[in-house]
């Protein structure tokens, strides 16, 4: 008896697809566990590990140069604490009504250790005047509370706070908190850089502003705090921040970098980098070829040699 020759059900083409179909899905679950497993490395690991990479990329612009990535800043302020056992005291009957919720009964301790100097209770008595807890609400006093405050110690809260009351309300005396800020700015500490330049760029009090200076210690901020990137990109977009340094290419640019090192594996920072630009539909056709070129020469900075980068095409000042 005859066989029929054996007849493959399988096209040749489609038998290319399907092993062309397992590959891939080999590969997106091996990106998943890698992308899990970056997740799970303690920062300083991920950060060394960049660091050590020593990535080589190709300037296009005068920016061409190679620096050694920083060792972290290592400035740390010594909190200062209350003058007195009566100050600690007064600051601890403030505390134990603000924990139950009894702002009222609070505010009277907080404004005796505020005004005796102690940096907890004036940044408490800040809060309470810029949120009407216990009294009025007063943004120009607690914000002038606040940079008394940060004049004495500034940690990363401090920073922020400041910032806020900076950009969103008019007026008030920081030249103490200015004069202070400075001398640890210089030494390196992060977040006096950042808390120093949000002076410089909001102050509308007795602190003349000085956005070149300004963006300057942002960017020297921008190396080590992840917030104050993200404001240096979000200030290049905003006339409000430094109107004469407004640039739609380099924040849309800076963001989009960001955004792709946002991105938990590698396979949401492909669709990152491949996907749109969601700050970039404002940009001139000319501006969004701009930005594009400046995300391919940022994309593979360390951060140090990025906020220098953004800096320096920016504003056009160095670090």
């Amino acid at each position: 008896m005859q066989h029929a020759p054996y007849h493959n059900p399988m096209p040749e083409s489609a038998g290319k697809w399907l092993a062309a179909a397992i590959i891939l899905l080999v590969l997106s679950v091996a990106g998943l566990i890698y992308g899990n497993h970056k997740r799970e490395e303690p920062p300083q690991r991920r950060q060394a590990a960049a660091a050590d990479k020593g990535w080589k990329t190709e300037r296009l612009s005068e920016i061409r140069r190679q620096t050694a990535a920083p060792s972290r800043q290592t400035v740390v302020l010594k909190e200062p604490q209350p003058a007195s056992a009566e100050v600690a005291g007064q600051y601890a009957a403030a505390r134990s009504h603000i924990r139950a919720g009894d702002w009222p009964q609070a505010v009277p301790f907080l404004e005796a250790a505020a005004r005796a100097g102690y940096w907890r209770a004036q940044n408490n008595l800040g809060v309470a005047y810029l949120e009407g807890k216990g009294g009025r609400r007063d943004d120009e006093t607690g914000c002038e509370w606040m940079g008394r405050a940060a004049a004495q110690y500034v940690d990363f809260h401090m920073a922020e706070n400041l910032r806020m009351c900076l950009a969103e309300t008019f007026g008030g005396d920081y030249r103490q908190t200015w004069l202070a800020l400075q001398p640890w700015a210089e030494q390196g500490h992060v977040y006096a850089q950042w808390a120093l330049a949000n002076v410089l760029l909001y102050s509308r009090g007795d602190v003349p502003q000085d956005h070149r200076s300004g963006i300057r210690w942002l960017g020297r901020a921008a190396r080590y705090e992840a917030a104050a990137m993200k404001q240096l990109a979000a200030c290049f977009g905003l006339r409000s921040c430094a109107h004469e340094y407004y640039n739609p290419a380099v924040s849309a640019a800076l963001d989009a970098v960001l955004r792709e090192r946002d991105a938990a594996g590698w396979w949401q920072r492909l669709a990152a980098k491949l996907g749109k630009r969601p700050n970039a539909a404002y940009l001139s056709d000319a501006e969004k070829r701009e930005a594009e070129q400046y995300i391919r020469e940022w994309r593979h900075l360390d951060n140090r040699r990025l906020a220098e980068a953004v800096v320096g095409e920016g504003a056009g000042a160095d670090l």
